[in-house]
């Protein structure tokens, strides 16, 4: 007879040794089963660093978190950031023009490859009749930085607004017009002015001026706008016999404190080739007159005293370190070197 209710299932001997092989299987693996690696946490630690000159002597120095490095007086600045940092706001000030000129130009740039050693070289105070020398911030390409790139560049401030300071890229704009005795005089009108207006054009280094040659010859040139560099000016300007130039011309007229430097025709002169008599008044010529006269607007210096970064610290409230030395500004008749400032 068979027996209905006989149940199938492991005797406890079976199910234990089931268990003893499972526990070794897992034990074995245990070494290889991937374990979730947790992700390094962002440091949310600011800082900032600073390199300047005060009372001559150059100093850098190194904040981070309220708590800073001891100032150090260096031969040359130089910047590592630390290992966590993964940006850089780079902060510079050109030094300052002489008194009577204009504060140093600030620059600023948000640098993401801080993992490399940084330069710091600071543009000195304008002394005499110099500008400001810029501020420089390079980034070190290789070990011994002996090789680097720039990463910012602030300007010296400008001194008072000099011809031979200027190039052809301070030029804002260019009007030209019919000499002034052609103007007042109908006798040479009738020769030399035509029914075109002189027309000046900035064009490349040189000023295109486009004029009536005579009455029937409309011209065009281009001129150079500078040919002595200040540097040789001074030993050359008594031998210039070529009028075919502006800035340098002995006969442009400068006013620094508009910025509007005027030249007068010499071309009746070129033509012939002889150097115009030491007599000859382009405004008053009537027998070699000039037959235009260009007006050029120049970029003058703006005579701010106290510099961008200045005013940048002050926002920051930093009270301490490169406060206390107004870095491109202009104090008392005082003119300050640049300076260097990197948050991160």
């Amino acid at each position: 007879m068979v027996n209905n209710k006989r149940k199938f299932a492991y005797t406890l001997m079976e199910a234990c040794v089931v268990m003893l092989v499972v526990s070794i299987i897992v034990a074995v693996m245990a070494n290889v089963i991937p374990r979730k690696i947790s992700p390094k946490t962002q440091s949310d630690v600011h800082g900032r660093y600073e390199c300047y000159f005060d009372g001559g002597t150059l100093y850098q120095q190194t904040f981070i978190k309220g708590k800073s490095s001891t100032r150090s007086a260096v031969a040359s600045c130089t910047f590592t950031p630390p290992d966590y940092v993964k940006f850089l706001i780079i902060n510079a000030v050109g030094g300052a023009a002489p008194s009577g000129g204009s504060a140093g130009s600030f620059a600023s740039t948000f640098y993401t490859t801080s993992n490399v050693k940084y330069k710091v070289e600071l543009g000195a105070a304008g002394t005499g009749s110099n500008n400001g020398g810029d501020t420089n911030v390079l980034a070190c390409t290789n070990t011994e930085c002996t090789a680097t790139q720039e990463v910012i560049k602030a300007k010296g401030g400008e001194y008072s607004a000099n011809i031979l300071n200027t190039n052809i890229n301070d030029v804002k704009s260019c009007m030209a017009q019919a000499g002034p005795q052609i103007l007042s005089s109908s006798v040479l009108a009738a020769n030399y002015i035509c029914d075109k207006s002189p027309i000046c054009e900035i064009e490349g280094d040189n000023i295109k001026d486009s004029y009536c040659r005579t009455n029937e010859i409309y011209k065009t040139d281009c001129i150079p706008y500078k040919k002595y560099t200040s540097s040789t000016y001074k030993s050359e300007q008594q031998n210039m016999n070529d009028t075919n130039f502006i800035a340098n011309s002995p006969y442009s007229t400068w006013n620094s404190a508009t910025g509007v430097l005027t030249y007068y025709d010499a071309s009746l002169w070129d033509e012939y080739g002889i150097v115009p008599s030491n007599d000859w008044n382009p405004v008053e010529s009537t027998t070699m007159p000039s037959l235009y006269k260009l007006i050029l607007n120049l970029k003058v210096n703006s005579n701010t005293t106290t510099s961008a970064m200045e005013n940048y610290i002050k926002m920051l409230q930093i009270g301490s370190g490169i406060s206390s030395v107004n870095p491109g500004s202009i104090k008392s008749g005082t003119s300050k070197p640049g300076a260097v400032v990197i948050l991160w």
